[in-house]
């Protein structure tokens, strides 16, 4: 995986962990948000 694709995994995953702390005072639906995430960070790692 190049360095910049291991970056944006690695906000993207900084980001997941700030959703999931912040889960109880969020308005939207973090279940789905966080999946999004999960599927993006693959979308990625599969693009080689």
């Amino acid at each position: 995986m190049t360095e910049t694709k291991t970056t944006l995994i690695e906000k993207l995953l900084v980001i997941k962990k700030y959703f999931e702390a912040m889960a109880e005072t969020l308005a939207i639906s973090q279940d789905v948000f966080i999946r999004t995430i999960d599927e993006t960070i693959e979308f990625i790692k599969d693009k080689d």
